[in-house]
């Protein structure tokens, strides 16, 4: 066993490498760029709105001149504030200073009336910056004599903070130090004549860049235990999407139940998902994680590190299997329900804040993504302290250990995979029938009693019963699938199960398979065993189940892994085994590049792949055309000799040919049949029958008397049956051959003398038993006493008049539908949809949901914030820079906080106010100098020096952000020159010194609230992004499975109708969620204005973003794809537009900033509609003040100007008529107006050799010169279809009249297909064009689909609809008046399709029969002129077949009918017309004028050995012009009435006569024969059906 787990553990993560490559730009940008990006940004958004200083010490420099520095683009502000008396004038000093300025510098100083404006003129941004230089109010300057200090105040930007020791670009250095000298100098100069020299600033910081970062690194930290982490959290969120979503992907294709059932360990299939998706995005979690411990986390040890960031995404990919598993059938929902809740629980264990050891680890193993909440929480405790994390102990701040968490994180790895298993087996997988409950495994469990069977037999079933519950809550109302069968399957040979649609073959297959559970009865394999060994099973679904990224060789090697045992070949020969399956050429080609019977080549292959002895095949053959058909039943035959191989089939003449046993099953699964077909046609088979042709139609009944009396007297029992007007069938009721040849003879005969045209012979046909069983046993079929036609018995020839051909009397009697305005099928959309609520809820639960949780909880955040216009300015307090009196001075015992001078008491010169100040005096500079370099480290203030002698100064100033000490020591190194220039006015005598008490104060910031509002907008604008994709989900599925393409080709004319309809059902749940938002605002919050116009910005972006997430679903493959696009991209979006806000508001000019922001929303609104709704949020919170008109609220009237809540309601409604005209010119071409091309003369052909081949040219191109003229209500002229260069349609014409069936075939990849697409008005022809009833489906798409109805090949169904719903929808969508009109017909196509038993049945639980019949009664419905079948018999039992085509043939009256299919007994019986296609028309005529091309019949030996077919061939020897064909079964060939052929009557002689076969049929040649020379003798093979258009924006 460990063996095995290790065999398919690696092909499994080798498979999904391989899925993973196919899409490798994809997953590298998700896996590898995007995780990385992620969280490089974060870990170095820590610096990017603070930039770093650079500290230490630096060099003495001059301060800089006002002039250099001030370039006038800033605005330098004064204001005089003083009494009028000073002395000089601030009006003097202003002239002093910008006596050296340029115009440009001149017109850059700027006076305000009065100190109290110039904040006003000033206003910063959010980074703290206005366009102002700096400004100086002047509060007092009075004459050296007057006592008082020389007064005023320098202000300038907050966010002047850049320190830069090195360099001398500290924004003080270049802003403030020259503007505070240049004042100071003025003063000096003006008052005392004497010009100092400039002094010298020496700048230092105790702080080094290494601390600073440490100090920015452990802010961030701090951070991380708040709403931070959740940042980082979503780095990892990537797998809890990617993984989820695969695992239910491969569910939802069956591929998961159908890989267990042959043998897969769960084990490796959880763990090879678990490594093949996490290994991939293991590199980008170690780089952020190593980038995140040395940019964040730098104290603790890289080990500990890798162990949190590799632990929660493990942890994550655990618990989404678990989360998963509910949604097997919905990967879209598996992904975002998965990625929803690890958030919500993520935010859950952020809010509880408190929780100690035992809380935390509970939580972390409820629910496991809030082990990185807890964990960051206990390792930012620790860093917090400078401290390396110490798993074993609490951190300090929290006292939350790392270890325990550590430990439940590794133990949900492990644990939640295995809870996902028990939950897997619960909800899916096959229950037994033991006393053991699914959650008990640590029980062993009773194991099911078993007994043994006959050595040759391979299953025994016995009494099985399956019964089907309907709800889940109460058990009355089961449905019986399986009634008591018992089967013995013998070990070799092919054993063929037929049935009619729901008779319980597929049940009981499935049973037999392990695919499902049964209720009673028992399922016994060879050695007494319930289920087989590994290995021994292989199952050939109904469906395909592949791997479509995967090769032909690829998938088998999977398989070869998942089905291998001991008895397996390992060295098994794949390719020789896909050649056997007729796959030689495809062997590297994928899977989902083949066509549909290759498909099905590969199914089988994997079926029979490691020697499986059992082989389960569920309508291998349906949908292949003849050539793939025969070459799967040459594989079936060429593997009958040594395995079991169980088939069921709907084809009779294909159990004829291949089975060995047949099982005949009825309704509810009943046994009702069984033998060798030979047995049965023995048993139940009544003999010959000859089908009569008359010359000018029936004779008189005394001629018809006096033939059926001559019959008679050679075959007693013979009675007739009319099956048109010229034709009756004589039943002879005898297989007597002898007596066949002399009613053969009489008929030569007496030819004549009846106007005989022709007869031919019809043998007893499995079809015959299978249909006279079906009516006497099966309850599902239709009254069985019903006749379709007429017997003509002995006591009945008098009294009925000459036989009539009944037309009319059992034709559908249907409603016409009429053009409905697009608005009316807008309603029944919506009325579809509302159906579909009923049952399918959760989504717009969970839209609802989140929308109103993600926009009112935050609500929290908008609380206590005041509600201003104009400026919100707050506080801002003035700093003496006096450094005696400054508050910025530390107090410390030691001598940092010492102010340092040089020479000694220079500082006390300046009177007793100095006396205050703690001094270190230094002999003279060059001492001063080494004291600072010495000391620098633990000097708080600096120094001033001076050299009078040669009259330089030196500031030496801790130059701690922002740099306010550099201020204080300029000022006192300016007050020590003013006074000594005061000395020297007076003429050195020593004065009271007068002080200049400088002020500095910043401009007011920005009032407190502005930001933390943000929060709320960060949480109402992601899931205002989100919400909208919830829509894509519906449209995207109803698109993939073609239901969309089934309502546009019936009924659904404009496309309008069917977006509309969707959009007004979204809507409602827009206005629901939109409603409540609003209520809640209004109710819990007193921060929201103009809340009417609010509401209807929020529906507007509902509607719009419905229509954004349609045009999206357009672009994308999947559900789950469409819904990741759409609220990814809407998320990037508003990031981005949020992002553009802040940086204009932090760093554009605040004069532009509102100027900005217009233009910015104007243009980021146009890509994405989420921007107009948060702009709405910006206006109606009043962020920014967009809601105001200066100074002032905007009045009500106000609300909808274009720069409030009019632009976004403007750019809502264009983008919604935008989008809806991209919708509906996609699915119509009516915004633009298609052009028809010409059709182009055909190439010349090959020189005609013979006249037969000249001939059936001459019938093509008489079909297309005949529709070029004609009144066909169908004519398809000359068209052409190529992709890529590669024609799949070649001037092809042709007419359907009215009361005409034509049969369009042709192999896989002939372009039946692409002709119906075309026909439908889906596709569009490079040349040609297409008219029904004489409408161009080119140019009048729209117009021309009302007469069409379409009965596609893919079943098109609403799986949340009932059969009536869907035909009450189609219904209406064509026209049909709701009443009595509309239930009249949707009764009477419930009757003719035999579906009134399953009228409130839900489409998804019908059998693939029913479904089929579903899709032709909606085609049917509203009595359209020209109805398209595409492959309408795929699925569909014989019996039942045959009534859908007496149902056609009456519906056909006054239509055009087009059918394709692979069935040539179905063409047979319907078809009036043949057109047989391989990319041109290769034959086109009536069935009759189709056959007589090749007259012959076929005569087919039953011959299981070899002898047998060597004396079949000696017997066919005596027979002129006989060959043998080119079949599986033992089939001759034989030419009748030919110039080398015999009558029917010698051929039967020669049989009779010569050999000893119990069993032979002779039959016409079929029109299959037909098809197969015309196909043969134009070399046509079987072609990929697929063709690709690549489209450069699908590269990845």
């Amino acid at each position: 066993m460990v063996a095995l787990f290790w065999i398919q553990l690696r092909a499994l993560i080798w498979k999904n490498w391989i899925v993973l490559s196919k899409h490798w730009f994809l997953n590298v940008i998700r896996c590898f760029i995007l995780p990385v990006a992620y969280g490089a940004f974060l870990a170095t958004a820590q610096i990017f709105f603070n930039r770093p200083n650079n500290l230490g010490l630096g060099q003495p420099v001059l301060v800089g001149n006002l002039t250099d520095h001030f370039d006038g683009s800033a605005a330098l502000i004064w204001a005089d504030g003083t009494n009028g008396t000073s002395n000089p004038t601030p009006q003097a000093i202003i002239a002093h200073i910008t006596s050296g300025f340029s115009e440009k510098q001149l017109n850059g100083v700027r006076r305000v009336d009065s100190v109290s404006q110039i904040p006003l003129a000033c206003p910063q941004n959010f980074n703290l910056r206005s366009t102002c230089f700096a400004a100086v109010a002047f509060n007092d300057i009075p004459s050296p004599n007057e006592g008082r200090p020389i007064n005023y105040t320098i202000r300038a930007d907050a966010g002047l903070a850049f320190i830069d020791v090195e360099k001398h670009t500290s924004d003080y250095e270049l802003r403030l130090f020259p503007l505070q000298w240049a004042i100071d100098k003025a003063v000096i100069e003006l008052q005392t004549g004497v010009s100092p020299q400039t002094p010298q600033e020496w700048p230092y910081t105790k702080e080094t860049n290494e601390e600073q970062a440490t100090k920015t690194r452990l802010s961030y930290v701090r951070g991380l235990r708040e709403l931070l982490v959740l940042a980082l959290f979503i780095c990892y969120i990537g797998i809890a999407y990617q993984l989820p979503g695969a695992v239910a992907g491969e569910r939802a294709g069956l591929l998961t139940s159908h890989m267990k059932a042959m043998g897969l360990l769960d084990s490796a299939r959880i763990i090879s998902w678990h490594l093949s998706i996490s290994l991939p995005y293991v590199p980008a979690w170690v780089i952020v994680a190593l980038i995140w411990r040395f940019r964040i986390f730098a104290k603790t040890s890289v080990l500990m590190i890798l162990a949190v960031h590799l632990l929660l995404p493990l942890s994550l990919a655990s618990w989404s299997f678990f989360v998963a598993a509910p949604f097997g059938k919905s990967p879209q929902l598996a992904a975002v329900i998965s990625t929803f809740l690890a958030i919500l629980f993520a935010v859950l264990a952020l809010v509880f804040k408190h929780a100690h050891d035992v809380a935390a680890f509970i939580f972390t193993i409820i629910f496991p993504p809030g082990f990185y909440i807890f964990a960051l929480r206990a390792m930012a405790g620790w860093e917090n302290n400078s401290h390396p994390t110490n798993a074993l102990k609490g951190d300090p701040d929290n006292g939350l250990r790392l270890l325990p968490l550590l430990i439940a994180a590794l133990i949900d790895v492990f644990l939640w995979p295995y809870l996902a298993v028990l939950l897997e087996h619960k909800i899916f997988d096959v229950p037994t029938l033991t006393s053991k409950r699914w959650w008990q495994f640590w029980k062993k469990g009773n194991a099911e009693a078993s007994e043994p069977i006959n050595d040759n037999v391979a299953i025994s079933v016995k009494h099985l019963n399956k019964t089907f519950k309907t709800s889940l809550f109460t058990s009355k109302n089961k449905i019986t699938a399986v009634a008591d069968l018992s089967l013995e399957i013998p070990k070799t040979g092919i054993y063929v199960l037929l049935g009619s649609n729901g008779a319980g073959k597929s049940t009981s297959l499935s049973i037999m398979g392990g695919l499902l559970g049964r209720t009673g009865g028992s399922v016994t394999f060879a050695g007494g065993v319930s289920r087989p060994p590994r290995g021994t099973l292989g199952i050939v679904p109904q469906k395909n189940v592949l791997f479509s990224e995967l090769t032909c060789l690829q998938t088998l090697r999977v398989w070869h892994a998942v089905k291998r045992s001991d008895r397996t070949d390992k060295d098994e020969d794949l390719e020789q085994l896909l050649k056997d399956c007729d796959l030689g050429q495809k062997i590297h080609a994928n899977a989902d590049t083949l066509s549909g019977g290759q498909k099905r080549k590969l199914q089988l292959a994997i079926g029979l792949l490691g020697g499986s002895s059992i082989v389960l095949v569920d309508e291998c053959t349906s949908g292949v055309d003849p050539l793939s058909r025969r070459a799967l039943w040459r594989t079936l035959t060429s593997f009958r000799d040594d395995r079991a191989i169980v088939f069921t089939t709907h084809f009779l003449d294909e159990a004829d040919l291949l089975a060995d046993h047949i099982a005949i099953l009825a309704a509810p699964g009943k046994l009702v049949a069984s033998g060798s077909p030979v047995t049965l046609k023995r048993s139940f088979g009544e003999g010959y029958s000859i089908v009569v042709t008359f010359k000018h139609g029936i004779a008189e009944v005394s001629s018809r008397r006096e033939l059926l009396s001559n019959i008679r007297t050679l075959a007693p029992d013979t009675h007739a049956s009319s099956h048109s007007p010229s034709q009756l069938s004589y039943s002879l009721k005898s297989k007597d051959d002898g007596v066949v040849q002399q009613i053969l003879q009489l008929l030569d005969a007496k030819k004549e003398s009846y106007g005989i045209l022709s007869y031919d012979i019809l043998g007893t046909t499995i079809e015959d038993i299978f249909l006279g069983l079906m009516n006497k046993h099966d309850p599902n079929q239709l009254d069985p006493k019903s006749k379709d036609i007429e017997e003509l018995s002995k006591d009945s020839l008098s009294a009925i008049p000459p036989l009539k051909h009944k037309e009319s009397r059992d034709s559908m009697r249907l409603a016409t539908g009429r053009r409905v305005s697009p608005f009316r099928q807008a309603f029944t959309i919506f009325h579809k949809r509302l159906l579909i609520l009923r049952r399918s809820w959760l989504t717009p639960l969970l839209t609802v949901g989140i929308a109103i949780a993600g926009s009112c909880i935050p609500l929290v955040f908008l609380t206590h914030r005041a509600i201003v216009c104009g400026k919100p300015l707050g506080n801002s307090t003035s700093i003496p820079l006096y450094l005696p009196s400054s508050p910025i001075v530390p107090f410390t015992f030691g001598f940092s906080s010492r102010t340092v001078d040089a020479p000694p008491g220079v500082i006390r010169s300046l009177g007793p106010s100095a006396n205050l100040l703690r001094v270190t005096d230094e002999p003279d500079v060059a001492t001063f100098t080494n004291y600072i370099n010495q000391n620098y480290r633990n000097l708080s203030v600096g120094g001033v020096a001076f050299d009078f002698d040669r009259g330089e100064t030196l500031v030496a100033w801790e130059a701690t952000s922002p740099g306010l000490m550099g201020l204080s020591m300029l000022n006192l190194a300016s007050n020590v020159l003013y006074n000594r220039a005061l000395n020297q006015t007076n003429g050195g005598a020593t004065t009271a010194a007068t002080i200049i008490r400088a002020d500095y104060s910043l401009f007011p910031p920005i009032a407190a609230g502005t930001l933390v509002s943000l929060k709320w907008l960060a949480f109402f604008g992601a899931v205002m992004a989100v919400y909208p994709a919830f829509f894509a989900l519906y449209v995207s599925r109803e698109r993939r499975s073609s239901v969309q393409a089934m309502q546009l080709s019936n009924g659904l004319a404009d496309p309008i109708g069917l977006w509309l309809g969707h959009l007004m059902f979204d809507t409602i749940f827009s206005v629901i969620l939109t409603t409540i938002i609003v209520i809640v605002f209004a109710a819990a919050s007193n921060q929201f204005h103009g809340l009417g116009e609010f509401w209807f910005v929020m529906v507007l972006y509902g509607i719009t973003g419905a229509l954004f997430s349609y045009c999206i679903s357009l672009a994308v493959s999947s559900p789950l794809a469409a819904f990741a696009a759409v609220a990814g991209y809407q998320v990037v979006m508003f990031v981005l537009y949020l992002a553009a806000y802040l940086l204009v508001l932090t760093y554009a000019k605040s004069s532009q900033a509102a100027s900005l922001l217009v233009i910015l929303h104007f243009t980021i609104s146009i890509v994405a509609p989420v921007c107009s709704v948060v702009r709405a949020a910006l206006v109606s919170v009043n962020l920014f003040s967009l809601l105001c008109d200066g100074n002032e609220p905007v009045t009500a009237k106000s609300l909808g100007s274009i720069h409030r809540f009019g632009g976004p309601i403007l750019y809502l409604f264009i983008y919604s008529f935008i989008l809806l005209g991209i919708l509906v010119w996609v699915d119509s071409g009516s915004i633009l107006p298609r052009r028809v091309r010409k059709r182009r003369p055909a190439a010349t052909e090959a020189v005609i050799v013979n006249e037969e081949e000249e001939k059936k040219k001459d019938d093509v191109d008489a079909e297309a010169d005949a529709a070029l003229d004609s009144e066909d209500l169908l004519r398809v002229l000359g068209v052409t279809k190529a992709y890529n260069g590669n024609k799949v349609v070649d001037d092809v014409s042709l007419g359907v009249s009215r009361d005409t069936v034509f049969a369009l075939l042709g192999p896989n990849g002939a372009g039946k297909t692409t002709t119906f697409n075309m026909i439908r008005g889906d596709v569009n022809p490079d040349t040609g064009d297409i008219l029904i009833d004489g409408i161009s489906v080119i140019r009048n798409p729209r117009t021309a689909r009302l007469s069409l109805g379409v009965c596609p090949q893919f079943t098109a169904i609403d799986s949340q609809l009932t059969v009536r719903e869907h035909l009450i929808i189609y219904g209406r969508l064509k026209g049909l008046i709701k009443g009595p009109e509309l239930d009249e017909s949707i009764d009477v196509v419930l009757k003719g399709a035999a579906l009134n038993m399953y009228a409130d049945r839900l489409a998804s639980r019908l059998s693939g029969g029913n479904q089929r019949k579903l899709a032709l009664a909606i085609a049917l419905i509203g009595n359209p002129a020209v109805i398209l079948i595409d492959e309408f018999s795929t699925g569909i039992d014989a019996k039942m077949k045959r009534d859908m085509w007496k149902t056609l043939r009456n519906v056909a009256h006054g239509k055009a009918v087009v059918i394709t299919t692979h069935s040539m007994e179905e063409a047979s019986a319907l078809a009036t017309r043949v057109g047989i296609l391989a990319k041109r028309v290769l034959a086109v005529g009536t069935t009759d004028s189709l056959s007589a091309r090749y007259g012959t019949y076929e005569v087919h030996f039953t011959c299981r050995t070899r002898d047998e077919v060597v004396k079949a061939r000696e017997l066919m020897t005596r027979i002129p012009g006989s060959r043998m064909a080119d079949d599986v079964a033992t089939r001759f060939e034989v030419p009748i009435e030919s110039a080398e052929g015999m009558s029917l009557a010698q051929l039967f002689h020669t049989l009779s006569s010569h050999g000893d076969f119990t069993e032979y049929t002779v039959e016409k040649a079929s029109l299959e024969s037909v098809f197969l020379k015309v196909i043969r003798e134009n070399d046509v093979v079987e072609e990929d059906s697929r063709h690709r258009r690549g489209t450069w924006w699908r590269f990845w």
